[in-house]
Protein backbone atom coordinates (compact mmCIF):
# COMPACT_ATOMS: atom_id res chain seq x y z
CA UNK A 1 0.00 0.00 0.00
CA UNK A 2 1.21 3.68 -0.52
CA UNK A 3 1.58 6.48 1.24
CA UNK A 4 -0.52 8.84 -0.37
CA UNK A 5 0.70 11.50 2.56
CA UNK A 6 3.54 12.99 0.68
CA UNK A 7 3.60 16.81 2.08
CA UNK A 8 5.03 17.19 5.73
CA UNK A 9 4.56 20.41 7.76
CA UNK A 10 6.91 21.28 11.93
CA UNK A 11 5.50 23.37 14.21
CA UNK A 12 7.90 23.01 17.53
CA UNK A 13 5.01 23.60 19.72
CA UNK A 14 2.55 20.83 18.07
CA UNK A 15 5.06 18.93 16.35
CA UNK A 16 5.56 17.14 12.65
CA UNK A 17 2.30 16.56 10.48
CA UNK A 18 2.19 14.56 7.54
CA UNK A 19 -0.33 15.91 4.55
CA UNK A 20 -2.22 14.36 1.17
CA UNK A 21 -1.53 17.76 -0.44
CA UNK A 22 0.69 20.59 -1.08
CA UNK A 23 -1.72 23.40 0.37
CA UNK A 24 -2.50 21.37 3.74
CA UNK A 25 0.79 21.55 4.33
CA UNK A 26 1.74 24.90 3.21
CA UNK A 27 -1.69 26.17 5.46
CA UNK A 28 -0.86 24.71 8.54
CA UNK A 29 3.05 26.14 8.82
CA UNK A 30 1.13 29.75 8.02
CA UNK A 31 -1.52 29.09 11.16
CA UNK A 32 1.81 27.96 12.99
CA UNK A 33 3.64 31.20 12.16
CA UNK A 34 0.45 33.55 12.20
CA UNK A 35 0.32 31.87 16.08
CA UNK A 36 3.78 33.00 17.11
CA UNK A 37 3.13 36.53 15.46
CA UNK A 38 0.19 36.95 17.91
CA UNK A 39 2.12 35.47 20.86
CA UNK A 40 5.27 38.01 19.77
CA UNK A 41 2.99 41.16 21.14
CA UNK A 42 5.22 43.50 21.92
CA UNK A 43 7.53 41.58 22.98
CA UNK A 44 10.76 39.75 20.74
CA UNK A 45 9.51 36.68 18.28
CA UNK A 46 9.91 33.39 19.76
CA UNK A 47 13.34 31.82 19.13
CA UNK A 48 11.00 28.54 18.22
CA UNK A 49 9.35 30.12 15.18
CA UNK A 50 12.47 29.77 12.54
CA UNK A 51 11.78 26.22 13.18
CA UNK A 52 8.36 26.23 11.66
CA UNK A 53 8.51 24.51 8.02
CA UNK A 54 6.78 22.15 5.22
CA UNK A 55 7.56 20.12 2.49
CA UNK A 56 7.80 17.53 0.56
CA UNK A 57 8.50 13.74 2.01
CA UNK A 58 11.10 12.40 -0.28
CA UNK A 59 11.48 9.45 1.94
CA UNK A 60 10.26 7.42 4.93
CA UNK A 61 10.89 4.53 6.64
CA UNK A 62 9.36 1.07 5.92
CA UNK A 63 9.66 -1.99 6.87
CA UNK A 64 11.45 -4.03 4.48
CA UNK A 65 11.48 -7.47 5.82
CA UNK A 66 10.24 -9.73 8.58
CA UNK A 67 11.29 -13.12 9.52
CA UNK A 68 9.22 -15.12 11.69
CA UNK A 69 10.79 -16.83 15.12
CA UNK A 70 10.55 -21.06 14.19
CA UNK A 71 9.37 -23.93 16.22
CA UNK A 72 11.05 -24.26 19.03
CA UNK A 73 11.65 -27.54 17.82
CA UNK A 74 13.43 -25.90 15.10
CA UNK A 75 16.33 -24.25 17.35
CA UNK A 76 19.16 -25.44 18.98
CA UNK A 77 19.46 -23.27 22.54
CA UNK A 78 17.33 -20.66 20.98
CA UNK A 79 19.72 -20.39 17.65
CA UNK A 80 18.13 -21.11 14.05
CA UNK A 81 19.87 -23.22 11.45
CA UNK A 82 21.56 -19.74 9.80
CA UNK A 83 22.73 -19.22 12.92
CA UNK A 84 20.09 -16.23 14.18
CA UNK A 85 19.43 -16.08 18.05
CA UNK A 86 16.37 -15.47 18.75
CA UNK A 87 16.01 -14.96 22.62
CA UNK A 88 12.95 -13.47 23.14
CA UNK A 89 11.91 -12.51 19.93
CA UNK A 90 8.95 -13.84 17.82
CA UNK A 91 10.34 -12.18 14.57
CA UNK A 92 13.06 -9.91 13.37
CA UNK A 93 12.10 -7.26 11.26
CA UNK A 94 14.08 -4.61 9.20
CA UNK A 95 13.37 -1.19 7.98
CA UNK A 96 15.08 1.01 5.42
CA UNK A 97 14.70 4.60 4.19
CA UNK A 98 12.54 4.52 0.88
CA UNK A 99 11.22 6.70 -1.84
CA UNK A 100 8.00 8.02 -1.06
CA UNK A 101 6.51 6.92 -4.07
CA UNK A 102 7.05 3.60 -3.82
CA UNK A 103 7.53 3.05 -1.04
CA UNK A 104 4.87 -0.19 0.69
CA UNK A 105 5.06 -2.16 3.47
CA UNK A 106 6.12 -5.82 3.69
CA UNK A 107 3.42 -8.21 3.45
CA UNK A 108 2.56 -9.61 7.35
Amino acid sequence: MTDTKTWFSYDPGDGFETHGTEYAARKRAERALDYYKDEAGSEAWHEEVTQVCWGKVMQQVQETSRKQRPPASELDCGVDKDGTVWGEWDSIVDFELCPNDQAQRAPD
